[in-house]
């Protein structure tokens, strides 16, 4: 006998990259460089160790190719190249002496808008530093560019040892620090001209300490639309500020917590969780909730100085001093697994066990986690990179067919005029089919226009055949997923299974790009799937579809259950009613079993709509 359960599932699948952490999460930054020849490759969910050229320092910096492939690293002072060979005229960059200096950020690396073989070469030692590598020079190896009219010093105050990239809004990027003897930031502005050695300063913008101010982290939200700045003396603050990366402007102070002493500190993906290191109390890391008054939560420690970096895995990784063995003196990685998640569901791990020793015996100040690359994109507009559009492109998984959609598409509230495609205006526009859609929106940067697709892909239901005691997957897949009651079943992805018992059997299936649909089976003892039923015996439901209750009918007594349409259970009944207004649109099946001793006499499926 020949049984087949037949599953429709709707399931939307909204394939976005991180819209928040999309200014980071690139494949430029796909390799680290840390101190004391350490190193790490981001390629899939585990970082793997890698080996560097960089001494004992505080600052470095790495850059890959949009393949994810290094191209070459810095420590501020030196330049490799990818093989870890001193790059043509990369020793003593700032001139001799400088190699000796170290500061808390003082490499940045930012490739040059649309000159994909030029690359800036930030140093900070007090003053600014500018050099520039030219990656189609030395076989492909890399050189730095020693007739370059601005290579040296670009200003010459005195800055602290902060320094950041933030992507802007027109095809530029901003070069971010903060004076050492004035409140003020000075923000540096690149596009596709090169660099403005006139920076746009913000004055009057924190709280400046007696002394030591240059010390410490400043880092930026992964969106660009803010800044929090930390320092190691006693009577420094956690200092959270608004960036307008249209004007390069610095405004809004806000003080997270005083007095607090830190060296490192970092944004969690979303921008709603400042982690740092409160070195005045043995390393604590501490997490404050902007979306909770700002709630500080002490996740753990680390018994020491460190950074923090997000990786493009979302994870926030730092040095841990002691690490989990309790082994002093040695430098580890440790790891907040789920940065976005408030108090200790951060999940703070004190070392990463799979990383082991990352460096040898540690006589310096900290280990020195990369600093970010940012390449420059439209905010809206034409630009493919991962920030490059305000709405991303988005995948609509229907199982064989197509529903009615009500998608909602919201544009970024930071934005004015809309005016969509259908000649609607405001953030939002909702859409009911597949297509290409746009969306025009005023910047102080001009007007841009976004332009995305809504692709719908129908996948086959799920039907399973139940035959000689194998399960099989009436249509193909990519991928298949057995399940038992619930619990998938080691090693069964293929597109049959056979079962060792009777029971709740369930199919997720899987497309190339993520789409999934399921079904389920129930094997009983007889062999067939389904209970006889006893002779003479009706059973139906009414009405079908249904909008409000389902009734059986039935000439024997009954217990019924209704199944949602991947097999989980909903509700019983014994009275031959199930209200169902409270369900939403869509299919579910009702199992029929007898009442004196169980038998399954059917499985019946119904629609509510």
């Amino acid at each position: 006998m020949n049984i087949f359960t037949r599953i429709i599932a709707i399931l939307l699948c909204i394939s976005l990259p991180l819209a928040l952490n999309a200014q980071y999460n690139i494949p430029q930054n796909t390799n680290w460089v840390m101190s004391r020849q350490a190193g790490l490759y981001f390629n899939g969910s585990q970082p793997v160790p890698q080996s560097s050229a960089v001494g004992l320092t505080e600052c470095s910096a790495a850059v890959s190719d949009a393949s994810g492939n290094l191209l070459f690293y810095t420590d501020g002072s030196n330049v490799w190249d990818r093989t870890g060979a001193m790059m043509p005229n990369g020793a003593d960059i700032n001139g001799p002496g400088t190699n000796t200096y170290t500061t808390t950020q003082g490499a940045l690396i930012v490739p040059f808008p649309e000159h994909p073989n030029l690359y800036y070469v930030f140093s900070l030692y007090s003053y600014l530093y500018l050099n520039v590598v030219d990656m189609s020079l030395n076989n492909g190896r890399g050189d730095i560019v020693t007739g370059h009219p601005l290579r040296g010093i670009i200003w010459n105050g005195v800055l602290g040892e902060k320094m950041i990239p933030i992507r802007g809004c027109d095809a530029n990027i901003w070069v971010v620090t903060r004076s050492n003897v004035r409140p003020e930031f000075l923000a540096f502005e690149i596009n596709a001209n090169g660099i403005n050695t006139t920076p746009v300063i913000s004055g009057n913008m924190g709280v400046l300490p007696a002394s030591n101010y240059f010390q410490g982290e400043m880092k930026a939200s992964p969106d660009g639309s803010k800044i929090v700045t930390v320092n190691t003396i006693q009577e420094s603050a956690v200092e959270l500020f608004k960036f307008d990366i249209t004007s390069g402007q610095v405004y809004h102070q806000e003080v997270i917590d005083s007095p607090r002493s830190a060296y490192g500190v970092a944004f969690s993906p979303d921008g709603s969780k400042i982690y740092i290191s409160d070195i005045q109390n043995r390393g604590q890391l501490i997490q404050y909730d902007l979306h909770n008054n700002n709630n500080r939560t002490v996740i753990g420690s680390t018994h020491g100085v460190t950074k923090f970096k997000l990786a493009q895995d979302d994870k926030i990784y730092f040095r841990s001093v002691m690490g989990a063995l309790g082994l002093p003196d040695y430098d580890f990685l440790g790891c907040i697994n789920q940065p976005d998640q408030p108090g200790v569901a951060c999940m703070f791990e004190e070392a990463v066990p799979s990383l082991g020793y990352l460096v040898t015996l540690n006589t310096g100040l900290g280990m020195s986690l990369p600093a970010e690359i940012v390449t420059a994109g439209h905010t809206g507009g034409q630009d493919t990179g991962p920030n490059g559009r305000l709405i991303f492109d988005t995948l609509i998984c229907a199982v064989e067919a197509a529903p009615r959609l009500s998608l909602a598409l919201n544009a970024y509230s930071q934005f004015s005029n809309y005016r969509w495609d259908d000649g609607t205006s405001g953030i939002t526009r909702m859409v009911d089919a597949g297509g290409t859609y746009w969306v025009r929106y005023d910047t102080r940067c001009g007007s841009r226009t976004d332009t995305f697709r809504v692709n719908v892909h129908i996948m086959p239901a799920v039907e399973i055949l139940y035959d000689n005691g194998l399960l099989t997957s009436v249509n193909t897949y990519d991928n298949y997923q057995w399940y038992r009651s619930g619990q998938p079943i080691a090693g069964a992805t293929a597109a049959t299974f056979r079962p060792a018992d009777t029971g709740w059997y369930s199919l997720v299936a899987i497309e190339h790009n993520g789409c999934t649909a399921s079904g389920s089976f129930h094997v009983t003892d007889n062999g067939t799937g389904i209970g006889t039923l006893p002779q003479g015996t009706a059973i139906s439901i009414y009405p079908n579809p249904a909008r409000d209750y389902i009734h059986i009918s039935s000439d024997v007594p009954v217990t019924a259950v209704l199944l949602s349409a991947d097999g989980r259970m909903i509700s019983e009944t014994e009275n031959n009613i199930f209200p169902v207004a409270m369900l939403s649109d869509g299919i579910y099946f009702i199992r029929v079993s007898a009442k004196d001793g169980g038998t399954l006499l059917g499985v019946y499926k119904f629609v509510r709509q």
